[in-house]
């Protein structure tokens, strides 16, 4: 990705309704986040989870593809901190993920980060601070991210979880440019492993 430019507003700090806009996100904006409804975040998704993913076909019209992985959602920092580690394999390529999700209680707000076995800066600090926002409204977990291009274009990557139960939940990813419209990525099942 390339690196972030002027001209791109930052997500930190813009008030819900106009980052309910410039996501290209349906229906009303998503209610400010609060200390207590990440304590339900972590109760929604907290424990062991097996993935089924459909990476959904490119424009270009190759196949769907299909694949397997876990999840493992817990807490630390003495609860103050959700990590998601995630390890999924995806063709050929084995892809371990560590998410960092916590209640910034100086913003207020959820913030985040993404550390990946595929990212060639494994962590990205800067983009968790400028590039990421986090929504969680008691049934739908929303992250947001700022995708730089080398061409400097810029793109928006969300990724919602919903339907949670204590049995499963529903992942999507998508991608497009701020407002819309979206191209499906993929769409991951996860059921709550009996481990």
């Amino acid at each position: 990705a390339a690196q972030r430019t002027a001209a791109t507003p930052p997500l930190v700090g813009a008030d819900p309704a106009a980052r309910a806009a410039d996501a290209g996100s349906p229906g009303p904006p998503t209610p400010p986040a609060t200390e207590e409804g990440f304590r339900s975040l972590v109760t929604a998704l907290s424990g062991s989870w097996v993935l089924a993913i459909r990476g959904e076909p490119p424009p270009q019209g190759a196949p769907s593809s299909e694949s397997t992985g876990a999840a493992r959602w817990f807490t630390s920092v003495d609860g103050r901190v959700l990590l998601e580690d995630e390890h999924l394999l995806v063709g050929k390529t084995d892809l371990r993920l560590l998410g960092l999700i916590w209640w910034d209680g100086k913003r207020p707000g959820l913030s985040g980060m993404l550390c990946s076995s595929g990212s060639p800066r494994t962590c990205d600090p800067k983009a968790s601070l400028d590039d990421i926002r986090l929504s969680w409204d008691g049934a739908r977990f929303l992250i947001e991210e700022i995708e730089h291009q080398r061409d400097g274009s810029v793109l928006l990557f969300r990724e919602s979880y919903s339907e949670i139960t204590p049995r499963s939940y529903l992942q999507l990813g998508e991608i497009g440019p701020p407002g819309g419209p979206f191209r499906r990525l993929f769409t991951v099942h996860a059921t709550r492993s009996k481990n």
